[in-house]
């Protein structure tokens, strides 16, 4: 994929969005500074310089309920760039974040378009603290993010991070539009819930704990209730997580 390049934007997926306005079929869109960065639920996302800030411009032809399948995919490929270019043990907290040591280290955003019940087009934010010091970061983010070059004493290639990412991307990303799902087997070894009591809060503000069992083919994490019950989420955000 063609790889657009820019200093500074609002966000990269506000400059992917134009770019798909014009045009663009697929590709890949690197900022060195976001202004106004967003995460989901409309969070603002911190993003000085040091980061690693991409927006992936896909066009799958696909129903919406596989978006999900995607934002795993890129949490997958997080994991494994992060792993391989720093040897930290990078672990994914369902859906869109990837922390080490419990601390957050990437953040994961997808938007898209749909028409006749087929995704138009997908945008695949990716924020990555690769050298980002964190007191160039708010307070109250401070207390649960982290970077790359803090957990390793030193800085890190911001280009080779990009480089294995999307390189593991890709290969996930094929196996994704062959509907192939063997790629799940691996994503549940480098889970950060699974095994774990966790509570689920979803959007309309309702909260729900269990056991996290597992993560089924559409990429729902699966909770094991109280009553025995099993309870499948595609969407919602892990608040709480303790053996």
């Amino acid at each position: 994929m063609k790889v657009f390049r820019f200093r500074t934007v609002s966000s990269t997926q506000d400059a992917a969005r134009k770019l798909v306005e014009k045009g663009v079929k697929e590709g890949v869109v690197v900022a060195e500074i976001q202004t106004s960065g967003r995460g989901r639920i409309s969070r603002k996302w911190h993003s000085p310089r040091g980061g690693l800030w991409l927006s992936l411009i896909l066009r799958p032809k696909v129903v919406p309920t596989y978006c999900l399948r995607l934002v795993l995919i890129s949490g997958l490929a997080v994991v494994k760039a992060i792993r391989k270019v720093s040897g930290l043990n990078a672990l994914i907290k369902w859906p869109n974040d990837v922390l080490t040591d419990g601390r957050k280290i990437c953040g994961i955003l997808i938007e898209s378009e749909t028409v006749n019940d087929l995704v138009k087009y997908v945008i695949v934010g990716i924020g990555i603290n690769v050298n980002v010091k964190l007191e160039d970061l708010p307070p109250e983010v401070r207390a649960e993010a982290t970077s790359l070059s803090e957990k390793l004493g030193r800085e890190v290639s911001v280009e080779e991070v990009l480089k294995n990412l999307l390189k593991e991307f890709e290969t996930f990303y094929k196996l994704f539009l062959k509907g192939d799902t063997g790629w799940i087997d691996e994503y549940r070894k480098v889970s950060y819930v699974l095994g774990k009591n966790v509570c689920v809060s979803s959007e309309d503000g309702s909260t729900i704990c269990g056991s996290a069992v597992d993560i089924d083919e559409y990429g729902r994490l699966m909770l094991k209730l109280e009553d025995g019950t099993i309870k499948r989420f595609g969407y919602g955000e892990v608040t709480k997580v303790r053996i």
